[in-house]
């Protein structure tokens, strides 16, 4: 993954400033950024979906 120059550095301080891989950092940002997140809602309602065909045998004949 590409991180800009200022986030790399940064990201290297952070790391030996704290003694914590650069990974579990990396990690633990992308959960507090997910965590933070907000989350679709679901309606309770199934989707519906179109196949463009009958819906049953006898509407075909």
């Amino acid at each position: 993954m590409y991180l800009p120059e200022d986030l790399a550095a940064r990201l290297d301080a952070q790391s030996s400033a704290t003694g914590i891989s650069k990974a579990e950092l990396f990690w633990r940002g992308i959960a507090l950024l997910l965590d933070d997140a907000e989350r679709p809602r679901r309606s309770g309602e199934p989707p519906v979906f179109d196949s463009g065909r009958p819906l049953s045998s006898e509407a075909t004949a």
